[in-house]
């Protein structure tokens, strides 16, 4: 309207927008007024009154409200964010931090496992996971967009995770704004297709909620 926009970059949320399966809630705030990013996001990820109230985060108290069968949570994040961190069982999944193996040797074992029913997806599970590593706006998108289909595919069988967190840094631009946030926004639009596509039928039951302290 004649107040509020979406960034040119958010093509694929505007399409959801438009078809009604996206909503923005415009200067909505937790407690905290201070000024420390850090205090900032436990707020946000612990969902108390003030930094450091709570010691639970509020994904994980969620799981407890579910029937035992279905509290599964993953964080596909090197570390289970705070959100997801308490007294109910999260799997995590992310990358190995031992050296990075050439392009060269990548290639040959996807060859090698290229007519292997059983590695054959494993192999591309895990080259798919070597990309989250890096912001949003690394590879013009495409790493999110490889996180967002990876996501997907945790969560879309019917014993998958009930819950999935994912974990992106590089929101903090002090500078040069126009390209770096565009770039940003490019690639968390593309990760949030990539969940719409991967899950199918399944999204229309999935709630995908894009949350940040910054005000």
């Amino acid at each position: 309207d004649a107040t509020f926009a979406l960034h040119p970059a958010l093509v694929q949320s505007a399409a959801l927008y438009k078809s009604g399966e996206a909503l923005f809630a415009h200067a909505v705030a937790s407690p905290y007024r201070d000024r420390s990013h850090f205090d900032g996001q436990n707020v946000l990820e612990t969902g108390g009154a003030e930094a450091y109230a709570v010691r639970d985060g509020w994904l994980n108290r969620l799981l407890s409200l579910l029937p035992a069968g279905d509290a599964r949570a993953m964080a596909i994040a090197a570390a289970i964010p705070l959100a997801l961190r308490g007294t109910s069982d999260v799997a995590s999944y992310a990358p190995s931090n031992l050296p990075q193996a050439s392009d060269d040797l990548l290639e040959r074992v996807s060859m090698m496992y290229g007519d292997d029913a059983q590695l054959h997806g494993l192999w591309h599970q895990a080259l798919a996971t070597r990309l989250l590593t890096g912001d949003l706006s690394a590879d013009n998108g495409r790493n999110a967009a490889a996180t967002g289909d990876l996501c997907a595919r945790l969560i879309a069988p019917a014993d998958g995770a009930r819950i999935a967190m994912v974990e992106t840094g590089g929101w903090d631009t002090h500078a040069g704004q126009r390209q770096r946030l565009a770039a940003q926004l490019r690639g968390l639009d593309a990760m949030v297709g990539a969940i719409r596509a991967g899950l199918g039928a399944e999204w229309a039951n999935t709630m995908v909620l894009v949350a940040t302290e910054f005000g």
